[in-house]
């Protein structure tokens, strides 16, 4: 049959009719091109997966050359020992008020800077949601999102084969390295806000992982978190983009999201495949496969298997099916899906609740790629719901309110903490932006003379930014029930 080049222009810009083709036809196969099995169906790819006929470890893989040994190449005890370690940062109720608190606000104040008009999707937005979340959960500094990023999709890059020089990225490895090094360092030395998170480490070194083991762990969690998050919310807007009605019926009711994320997740992930070696002398499919062979793993293909999905080759968000592997299967399932499709959903259901979206290109936007999958720019024209390009709709005057108090914090900490003028960046935090214990008292009295409040001084201290104090300060005024600075009568009831 008709061979099959994973870097033709053809299979770059639509990969799925070669899928179909070799599902039907030759579903494992052996490519001369790239020297290694080739494994196209749902039934076979889950084998390969989850079989101790297959292994991850192989001494040449690229990733341990570029990221060292971690979680992708190893198996056995040693791996189920580091997958136990981190188990515990990544629990549902830690995620959840992770998401709810943190992660969306941080989400909020990228949507405050986003104004009505033509607006790239990526650029703007799935760019700068993944790297601004991860860096947050990690306790990583705000400010160095944007480098760490540069850095880390040079490295991603370079493990698809799109960046040759291996020099350049093992430079830019051995930087990153000492990066978290000197955050770790902060960590243990003074518990400096600056630092990674304490949970993440305390509870990789607490197993027994010694500290270079838990700084690949933090590398891999920093990578992880950006490309595959940037290409997946970029993939799941184009998707709603090539389907009107779905789009239409998610922006009435943002309860849909969910269905619509992990359906994009399906039917245009952003990876396409993995690798596996043959541990033994095996086979699959029904062809031999030797002691050592590798073996691409095409996920994508195996979520549009026919034999397992009703409708597979059509975009249905909500399907009653759930065992897409664009996560993977078995040992090596992803950890970090619970955060992955938190984070996903979290982001487009608040910028489709803040946002009328429509496409501002005549043209389908094109996802593009081959191990990894996903739009270049997804042009669109946006408005404020509700208001065609107007301000943002203010259901309730008690949305007013809050600013009120919240503004109030704004003012108190830019006195305090503003150099030159300069307001502090919100997602910093205080002692990070300057602030000392003595400034801390004197801040929290301002707060409690001017609003009326009861607010501790280890409210500062709680708070992981500045944008969260005014949070916390909010909460303590609403309990109070202080009357509100610049109103000369509480509000009347009814009025919500």
């Amino acid at each position: 049959m008709r061979p099959l080049s994973f870097l033709a222009p053809d299979f770059l810009e639509d990969p799925w009719p070669h899928y179909a083709r070799f599902r039907a036809e030759s579903p494992v196969w052996w490519s001369d091109e790239i020297s290694m099995f080739c494994v196209f169906r749902y039934e076979d790819v889950q084998e390969a997966l989850t079989s101790q006929a297959f292994t991850v470890e192989y001494p040449f893989r690229i990733s341990r050359q570029i990221l060292g040994t971690t979680l992708l190449d190893i198996d056995g005890p040693r791996h189920r020992e580091l997958r136990r370690a981190v188990n515990p940062f990544l629990g549902p109720d830690r995620l959840d008020a992770f998401h709810a608190s943190a992660a969306a606000a941080v989400i909020d104040s990228l949507l405050d800077g986003i104004a009505p008009g033509e607006f790239d999707f990526v650029e703007g937005f799935s760019k700068q949601v993944p790297i601004r979340v991860i860096s947050r959960f990690l306790g990583l500094p705000p400010g160095d999102a944007p480098w760490i990023f540069g850095k880390m999709m040079y490295l991603i890059r370079h493990l698809v084969g799109s960046n040759g020089d291996f020099g350049k990225a093992t430079a830019i490895r051995k930087e990153m390295e000492a990066y978290v090094r000197g955050l770790m360092a902060k960590e243990a030395g003074t518990g400096s806000a600056a630092s990674l998170s304490p949970g993440m480490i305390a509870s990789c070194l607490d197993s027994g992982m010694d500290a270079e083991e838990a700084l690949r762990m933090a590398l891999l969690f920093i990578a992880a978190g950006t490309e595959t998050s940037t290409a997946a919310l970029g993939n799941a807007m184009v998707c709603l983009l090539r389907h009107p009605d779905c789009l239409e019926r998610v922006s009435a009711d943002p309860g849909l999201v969910a269905g619509v994320i992990l359906e994009a997740l399906r039917w245009e992930p952003p990876q396409h495949d993995t690798v596996r070696f043959a541990a033994r002398d095996t086979s699959l499919g029904g062809g031999a496969v030797p002691k050592g062979g590798s073996l691409k793993l095409l996920l994508a293909s195996a979520n549009r298997d026919e034999s397992k999905f009703e409708r597979a080759a059509e975009f249905v968000p909500g399907r009653p099916e759930r065992a897409m592997l664009s996560f993977g299967s078995g040992p090596h399932a992803c950890l970090g899906r619970n955060f992955a499709t938190r984070e996903l959903e979290l982001a487009l259901r608040k910028f489709l609740e803040r946002f009328e979206v429509r496409s501002a290109s005549a043209e389908a936007t094109p996802i593009r790629g081959s191990t990894f999958r996903q739009p270049e720019r997804v042009p669109l024209r946006i408005a404020y719901r509700g208001t065609g390009c107007g301000a943002p709709v203010r259901r309730k005057d008690a949305m007013t309110e809050k600013e009120r108090i919240t503004g109030c914090v704004r003012e108190i900490l830019a006195e305090a903490l503003g150099a030159d003028g300069a307001a502090p960046d919100p997602e910093s935090g205080f002692f990070e932006a300057g602030g000392y214990s003595l400034l801390a008292l004197t801040v929290i009295n301002r707060i409690n003379d001017r609003l009326g409040t009861g607010l501790p001084v280890t409210a500062i201290l709680e708070c992981r930014t500045l944008r969260d104090i005014g949070e916390r300060a909010w909460e303590e005024f609403t309990r109070a029930g202080a009357p509100v600075p610049g109103r000369e009568a509480p509000m009347e009831e009814g009025t919500l």
